[in-house]
């Protein structure tokens, strides 16, 4: 690990700004114990003269805590069952992943 990396950790562990969440490949089995942060505010997507609020909540996990993230798996955040929308996309670093799940 770098000292980015071991930041992020530490980031990803403190409760005012990660949240706990439980990740299921595939939506099924007990799951896997998983930290997240919320990437992104709800987004105002333009359809022709209309504007239209996204529906999806978009969230950034890191990407040795779930190193086979696809779409449709689900995220269990405070009791409740999200399902992954898309491929996860990696950072840049390659340390994180962001997903939009459904809201």
């Amino acid at each position: 690990m770098n000292a980015f990396a071991d930041g992020l950790a530490v980031l990803f562990a403190d409760p005012n700004i990660a949240t706990p969440a439980l990740w299921r490949a595939g939506g099924a089995g007990a799951g896997v114990a998983v930290r997240l942060v919320d990437a992104a505010p709800d987004e105002s997507v333009g359809f022709g003269e209309a504007r239209v609020l996204a529906s999806a909540r978009r969230v950034e996990l890191l990407a040795s805590a779930v190193p086979g993230l696809a779409r449709g798996d689900t995220l269990e955040i405070a009791g409740v069952v999200h399902t992954v929308l898309a491929s996860p996309r990696r950072a840049s670093d390659r340390l994180t992943v962001t997903v939009d799940i459904e809201a």
